[in-house]
């Protein structure tokens, strides 16, 4: 199940972006990226090759990433902000 929080970490409404996956990241997001809902946020190291862990779920710019390439993360861990 997705998490999502709104809330006012600026004066913008932002979503705390949660990860769906656990894993090692392969590529993360860079503050200050305009992304749309449903863009790829963090990718991680899979079986079958990198797989999306998480995905923006509003349209918006990345304010936080809190993981970083090569980072281990778990599911449910928070990774980005994104406000609007």
């Amino acid at each position: 199940t997705e998490i999502v929080q709104r809330g006012c970490i600026t004066a913008a409404d932002a979503a705390l972006k949660d990860s769906m996956l656990s894993g090692t990241t392969v590529s993360v997001v860079a503050p200050g990226t305009k992304v749309k809902e449903g863009d790829v946020l963090v990718m991680v190291d899979s079986l079958v090759g990198p797989v999306p862990a998480a995905r923006a779920t509003a349209d918006g710019t990345v304010k936080e990433v809190n993981v970083t390439k090569g980072q281990k993360i778990v599911q449910n861990q928070q990774v980005a902000v994104i406000a609007d």
